[in-house]
Formats: C-alpha cells, sequence, structure tokens
C-alpha cells in the first residue's frame, strides 16, 4: 500500500464490493472527531446494487465502545432501511457518529454492513461489510 492508497482510505476514498451485492463507499465530514469534547462526525455512505436481481436493502452502522449513534453514546447501532435498490441503483445515506468528553484520542473502528433481505426485513440474504476509520484528535 502505498502513500496515496493510505491517503485514500483516511479520507474516505476506498470503496469496498461486498460477494457481487454492494458497493460500498464511505465518506467522513469533518474528516475527523474532536477528542473529549462533546462532537460529532457525519458519515455518508453510499449503497450500489451491482448484482443483476434487486435486493430489499437495510443499512446498519456498529460504533465501539467510546463512540454512539446518538449524543448521550447508549445507542451503538443506527439502522436505515432503503426499500428495493434495482440492478445499478444507488443511494446515499447519512449517519451521525458522536463522540463524549470521555472519549480519548485515538483511531476507532466503525462498521458499515448492507444487507440483503429475502421477503421482509426479518430474513437477511447476504451482506456486505466495510470498515471505516474515524480518528479522535
Amino acid at each position: 500500500m502505498g502513500f496515496i492508497d493510505k491517503l485514500r482510505e483516511m479520507f474516505g476514498g476506498k470503496e469496498e464490493k461486498g460477494h457481487g451485492l454492494f458497493q460500498i463507499v464511505t465518506r467522513l465530514e469533518p474528516f475527523r472527531l474532536v477528542a473529549r469534547k462533546n462532537d460529532s462526525v457525519t458519515l455518508h455512505v453510499w449503497i450500489k446494487n451491482v448484482s443483476d436481481e434487486e435486493h430489499l436493502t437495510s443499512v446498519i452502522v456498529v460504533c465501539p465502545k467510546q463512540l454512539g449513534v446518538n449524543s448521550t453514546l447508549i445507542q451503538k447501532r443506527g439502522e436505515e432501511r432503503l426499500g428495493v435498490l434495482k440492478p445499478g441503483e444507488e443511494k446515499e445515506v447519512n449517519f451521525k457518529i458522536y463522540g463524549s468528553t470521555l472519549t480519548p484520542p485515538g483511531e476507532y473502528t466503525v462498521y458499515v454492513v448492507a444487507y440483503s433481505h429475502f421477503k421482509d426485513y426479518e430474513h437477511v440474504k447476504n451482506a456486505a461489510r466495510k470498515k471505516v476509520l474515524v480518528r479522535a484528535v
């Protein structure tokens, strides 16, 4: 991995394909979190259906112990239901990732998981997953 690849990874320009179903592209805005302060970043997630069939899709974001999807850091998971994605269709979802006065400086791994469902949102057919590093400075 070269210097340019590391910069792309840090600033969210990296793409991942999962199981031939979805292409997941992420971007953080701003690209880092202020440590030991009530602060938040917006995680932009673009999900594109790269398969030949349509999928009932949902996206889940899972945060580590020091971060959360609400300002009190009680909720560690955020979910957004996208509906049916046709082949080649792309949708954007935004999640707020929060830190608090107890969030020390460091790098934290946030997972983005795109699920393909069967019939309803209770039955999972397949999934694609991506790691996103959130830096607290």
